[in-house]
């Protein structure tokens, strides 16, 4: 037994731009939020940095960093800004 396929009845030129349209705004997809940072070095690139520590300090460093929700990078700033004060540089 053979199925029939359903038959569209004509579009008007009208009723293709309603489709269109409809097709068009199912294909949006919506905007992704902008991210603002205020401060200078946030707006700086960042360039890697590499060198060999423990495995226990790379462990507690890790550890510290998230406990306190904070990149490693930030911590490393902040550790080397509070070292940097501390010899009066």
């Amino acid at each position: 037994m053979k199925t029939k396929k359903a038959v569209k009845p004509p579009v008007a030129d009208n009723d293709k731009t309603a489709q269109e349209s409809k097709k068009t705004i199912a294909t949006l997809k919506p905007a992704k939020p902008v991210k603002v940072k205020a401060d200078k070095a946030a707006k700086e690139e960042k360039k890697p940095i590499n060198f060999k520590v423990s495995a226990d300090f790379r462990r507690e460093f890790k550890t510290y960093a998230s406990a306190h929700d904070m990149k490693l990078s930030k911590l490393l700033e902040l550790a080397f800004d509070s070292y940097r004060k501390q010899k009066g540089d």
